[in-house]
């Protein structure tokens, strides 16, 4: 929709009266304009929550794991696993970068090799490097330490809970 239209040639004069008619009409503009930015954003958090389930192959059999229940994930010796809240340790046919996408805003890429949910975090030290190190709600074989280029992003995402 149009305010007003401006045809060649023109002057001063015309640009003038175009920018008058547009203030007049934009007094009348609401005052309570609906925050489409905020609606925008808010369906996609709720599209990006952790919903569903993976399927993890144990033998001949398929099993679901719900999102919800996974701890974490990690890549060793190029073979991805799954470890659950009850600490039961799946391996994963699926590539981490396409986990990744299934994943919902609880879940975080620490470094290359780790991909953590946040109920997993119990709490972060500093080495001397002043590189953050993990400290999980349950004994897990190896340091985890946030990669330097993802230590903002890390913080920011675990100060949003």
């Amino acid at each position: 929709n149009g305010i007003e239209y401006i045809l060649k040639p023109f002057d001063t004069k015309t640009i003038s009266n175009a920018l008058e008619k547009y203030k007049t009409l934009e007094k009348n503009f609401s005052k309570n304009t609906i925050p489409y930015e905020k609606i925008i954003e808010t369906i996609k958090k709720s599209n990006n929550q952790t919903k569903g389930s993976l399927l993890v192959t144990v033998k001949n059999k398929i099993i679901p794991v719900k999102l919800d229940e996974i701890a974490m994930f990690y890549i060793e010796n190029e073979i991805t696993y799954l470890i659950t809240f009850t600490k039961q340790k799946y391996s994963i046919d699926n590539p981490i970068d396409d986990i990744i996408k299934k994943l919902g805003n609880n879940f975080f890429r620490v470094n290359r090799q780790y991909v953590i949910n946040r109920k997993i975090v119990k709490n972060l030290l500093k080495n001397l490097e002043n590189r953050l190190i993990i400290q999980l709600e349950f004994d897990f074989k190896e340091e985890i330490i946030v990669s330097r280029r993802r230590t903002q992003e890390f913080t920011d995402w675990l100060a949003n809970l």
